[in-house]
């Protein structure tokens, strides 16, 4: 096993994927990878270098771009698969200077900290599992109130909370159950996931691993009760002339305060506690 094999078995591990074979298929298989399985396992097991478009692909399966340390350390280990050391990959780093660096020595203790919290948590969806979810507002409201809350529920008192036809609730908890996102006992529905982090498919075709192909879809299904009961709580921009190039060196710093803020998630019902939607977003709105 190679350097960069061993570190990609790493990465994929602290993903929450305990196996090579889980990792293809839950995130994507093929289409999302852009080789078979076989290949894939020839790359973990240091037999073979992926060629640039599937380490890229892998890059975004596993999220390795919002850590610059772990992605940092995984494409230079990725260089000297591919190009070996000597005067050649020196002459490279020199030339990427910092990025080139050995990142891992230079993470924060608090950074540390987080992924070490949200890794511990972590519980990746299968496809058929993350799409279910996500299939509509009545499947995805459903789940997440069975899994945001520590107690049971009926179908009629979901449909009360959101204004859903008790029958719609009672079909999408029966699919829910089938997919084991949710279980039933004799006090009623509650879901395994509850007090974890799940990670939904990694889709195949986003131009950008930044934004998730299915956010507009997502923001649709947020909008069928933020619209009626929705409130912002914070709101602040900056409108800036920037290199957007330049400026997606900065979405690690984005991402990382984001995964902070998984420290206030609770399944307990407060005096003031809301299911709140947190977004980070930065929007193109002039090419000059």
């Amino acid at each position: 096993m190679t350097n960069f094999s061993a570190l990609l078995t790493r990465c994929r591990k602290e993903a929450g994927y305990d196996s090579g074979r889980g990792f293809y298929k839950k995130a994507g298989g093929r289409a999302a990878f852009r080789c078979t399985y076989q290949q894939y396992l020839n790359i973990e097991t240091g037999r073979s270098v992926p060629k640039p478009a599937v380490f890229y692909a892998i890059i975004v399966a596993l999220g390795v771009w919002k850590d610059q340390d772990r992605s940092g350390a995984l494409c230079r280990a990725y260089l000297e698969a591919q190009y070996g050391g000597g005067e050649f990959m020196a002459f490279l780093l020199r030339s990427l200077g910092q990025a080139g660096q050995n990142a891992g020595s230079q993470a924060a203790p608090l950074r540390k900290a987080l992924q070490r919290g949200r890794q511990s948590r972590l519980a990746p969806l299968s496809q058929e599992q993350s799409r279910l979810i996500k299939k509509d507002a009545v499947h995805y409201w459903t789940y997440h109130v069975l899994a945001g809350d520590s107690g049971y529920w009926q179908a009629d008192k979901i449909a009360a909370l959101f204004g859903f036809k008790t029958a719609e609730v009672k079909k999408a908890l029966t699919a829910l159950t089938a997919a084991k996102v949710a279980a039933s006992d004799k006090e009623g529905y509650w879901s395994p996931y509850r007090d974890r982090h799940v990670t939904h498919e990694k889709q195949a075709g986003s131009p950008r691993p930044e934004v998730a192909p299915s956010m507009d879809r997502l923001k649709k299904i947020w909008d069928v009760v933020g619209q009626k009961d929705g409130q912002p709580l914070f709101h602040r921009y900056l409108f800036l002339r920037a290199s957007e190039s330049q400026l997606r060196a900065y979405y690690p710093y984005f991402a990382m305060t984001m995964d902070g803020l998984e420290i206030y998630d609770t399944v307990e019902k407060g005096d003031d506690t809301s299911f709140v939607v947190v977004e980070a977003t930065v929007r193109r709105m002039k090419k000059f």
